[in-house]
C-alpha cells in the first residue's frame, strides 16, 4: 500500500507515562509510519498531557479529570495522535466522555489520504464495570449522526466487548446487531487479549467501507501492554 493511503493502528496501552518510551521504540521498528495511532487507556491527566507526544505528530486526547463524573479518578482516557502533516477537524459532535464511555473523534478530508470520501476516524474506550446495553445507547447515537453524512469510518478501540460471545451473551449479540444494522462491520477476527486460561477479542475496528477498497488488517503480537495491538490499512479509493 502507498504511504498516502489510509493507515491506522490501535493500542490499549495501560498507562501512556509508563510505556512511553516502549510505545515510540516499538513504533519506531514498524516499516509503516501510520495515519493515525488510536491510544486508550492513556493514564493521562491535566498536569501530565503535554509531557506525552511523537515526534511528527499533533495530539488530540480526553482524559478522566477534564469531567466531574469521576473526579480525580486514575485511569481511562483515549488519545488520537495524527500525521503532522494531515489536516483534520474534531467532531465533538460525535464525542463521548462518560463513566460508560470514552471516545473522541476526527475528521480527514479525502484530498489529505487518497481517498474518494472524507474519512471519521474515532478511538473508543468502553470500562469494563459499565452496562454494555449503555454502550449501545451511546453507539447508536453516535452511528445516528454518521449515517447520511456519506464518509467513510473507522472506529478503533477497546470495547470490552467479547464479540466471540456473540452465540452465548445476549448483550454482545445485541451490540453487533446495532453495529450491522447500521452497515459497520469488525475488521478483527482473532483474539487480542490473551491469557494463560483465555483468549477474548475485545478489540476491533468497525467500519462502513469494505466494498471496493482494499483493506489489510490484523493483530500484532507484542507484549507492550496486555493487549494486542491491531491495525487497519486501506486503499480508500481514490
Amino acid at each position: 500500500f502507498d504511504q498516502t493511503n489510509l493507515s491506522l493502528i490501535h493500542f490499549n496501552i495501560r498507562s501512556l507515562p509508563k510505556y512511553y518510551s516502549d510505545l515510540k521504540a516499538y513504533l519506531a521498528c514498524i516499516c509503516i509510519k501510520y495515519t493515525v495511532i488510536c491510544l486508550s487507556e492513556t493514564w493521562l491527566n491535566s498536569s501530565s498531557v503535554d509531557l506525552y507526544h511523537l515526534e511528527d505528530y499533533n495530539h488530540v486526547h480526553k482524559h478522566r479529570d477534564e469531567l466531574d463524573f469521576i473526579g480525580k479518578s486514575k485511569g481511562g482516557g483515549v488519545s488520537l495522535l495524527i500525521k503532522e502533516h494531515v489536516e483534520f477537524k474534531c467532531r465533538n459532535d460525535l464525542d463521548v466522555f462518560t463513566e460508560d464511555l470514552e471516545s473522541l473523534f476526527i475528521q480527514i478530508d479525502k484530498d489529505q489520504i487518497n481517498s474518494d470520501k472524507d474519512v471519521v476516524i474515532g478511538v473508543v474506550y468502553r470500562p469494563p464495570n459499565r452496562k454494555i446495553e449503555t454502550c449501545i445507547e451511546y453507539m447508536k447515537g453516535i452511528l445516528e449522526t454518521v449515517r447520511c453524512e456519506n464518509r467513510y469510518c473507522y472506529f478503533l478501540g477497546d470495547y470490552n466487548i467479547n464479540i466471540l460471545n456473540i452465540d452465548s451473551h445476549s448483550a454482545t449479540s445485541d451490540f453487533l446487531d446495532v453495529m450491522y444494522s447500521n452497515s459497520f462491520l469488525p475488521m478483527i477476527n482473532k483474539p487480542t487479549r490473551v491469557r494463560e486460561n483465555s483468549a477474548t477479542l475485545i478489540d476491533n475496528v468497525y467500519t462502513n467501507c469494505f466494498n471496493e477498497c482494499k483493506i489489510v488488517t490484523g493483530v500484532l503480537h507484542t507484549d507492550l501492554s496486555d493487549h494486542f495491538p491491531i491495525f487497519l490499512i486501506s486503499d480508500t479509493g481514490k
